[in-house]
């Protein structure tokens, strides 16, 4: 794990990371010489006191997993986990433990790798490409909760907002998740300037409670809800 560590800090030029994230992909496996995820957390907190790491952190981990490891110690910075107005796992439990434990939420998948955006709106499902690992993932995801129109129901939802505000309705969907509790910031990858201009808009209004009714409502007619926790159904567990 340091060679690791020490290898991204040389390409990256840089003397220290400012935050570091352990992803165990599963969670009932053992690396190497036997080491359980727990032990890998604690081995990136030793990075920490070694002064290569600002902060260490998770991502994607379950609650009981979640639990495991800071009960044994690790000084959590952050955990990073899938959130978006589309997929809400996080609000079912992790968000409950990191709120009592004092750990902010990092938000990734925010945009479900585009098929969350305004160009989307109103494109017909067999013109929609899944043409990356991160596409195919939430793509995946969306057709156990609702299939495509419920999607569209989502965006048609986003632009309405997004007209009540004068913004895009991809900055109401990166501005609903930084208004959840417990959220300290999302990643959100950007193509071009305009991409980055579309979502800096995110930051010139808020949510009222019309906003979230018509967001709400749209969310609310998925044919299925997820009722496990994070990561699970990618891990093969049930939805």
């Amino acid at each position: 794990m340091e060679y690791r560590v020490r290898s991204s800090l040389a390409r990256l030029g840089a003397p220290r990371a400012d935050l570091v994230l352990l992803h165990w992909d599963d969670l009932a496996a053992r690396g190497p010489r036997g080491a359980g995820y727990t032990d890998a957390a604690l081995w990136l907190a030793d990075l920490q006191g070694k002064g290569l790491a600002r902060g260490v952190g998770l991502t994607n981990f379950d609650s009981p997993s979640l639990l495991r490891v800071l009960d044994a110690g690790m000084p959590c910075a952050a955990h990073e986990v899938a959130y978006s107005v589309a997929d809400r796992r996080p609000q079912l439990f992790v968000a409950d433990v990191c709120a009592r434990r004092n750990i902010p939420l990092l938000a990734y998948g925010v945009m479900a790798g585009g098929l969350l955006s305004d160009r989307l709106r109103g494109v017909p499902a067999s013109k929609v490409s899944l043409d990356t690992p991160s596409r195919q993932h939430h793509g995946g995801w969306f057709q156990q909760a609702g299939g495509w129109q419920w999607v569209q129901d989502m965006l048609e939802a986003l632009h309405t907002v997004g007209e009540r505000h004068g913004v895009t309705g991809s900055a109401v969907a990166l501005r609903w998740v930084l208004q959840q509790p417990g959220v300290a910031a999302a990643v959100v990858g950007a193509r071009n300037a305009n991409h980055v201009r579309s979502l800096q808009q995110a930051f010139t209004f808020s949510l009222g409670e019309e906003d979230l009714l018509d967001i709400n409502a749209a969310y609310e007619g998925a044919t299925r809800h997820p009722t496990t926790d994070v990561f699970v159904w990618e891990r093969g567990g049930a939805f």
